[in-house]
């Protein structure tokens, strides 16, 4: 077969599939479905990041909870009073 000929035919299926409207939506939806998966495998490894994190907190002990929250949120319990000492000047 001559190579024009090739050529010829290659260039007619081209333009009968893309004149075509069923073709172009499933051309679509493949490249929908692309984009999907590639949103899923990454939003799986949010999620198993999140549960690691999740199992991490569930294991902290509630002495290690209460001196954070006493250190950085500055909280008390109820009835204890907090003094604060002004430290010297040098």
């Amino acid at each position: 077969m001559p190579r024009a000929l090739k050529y010829i035919i290659l260039a007619a299926t081209a333009a009968a599939l893309l004149s075509n409207r069923s073709f172009r939506k499933m051309a679509g939806n493949y490249s929908e479905m692309r984009r999907l998966k590639s949103q899923e495998t990454r939003l799986d490894a949010e999620r198993a990041s999140l549960n690691a994190e999740k199992a991490r907190l569930l294991n902290v002990s509630d002495d290690y909870v209460e001196r954070l929250a006493r250190k950085d949120l500055n909280l008390v319990r109820k009835g204890e009073m907090e003094f604060r000492f002004v430290p010297p000047a040098h």
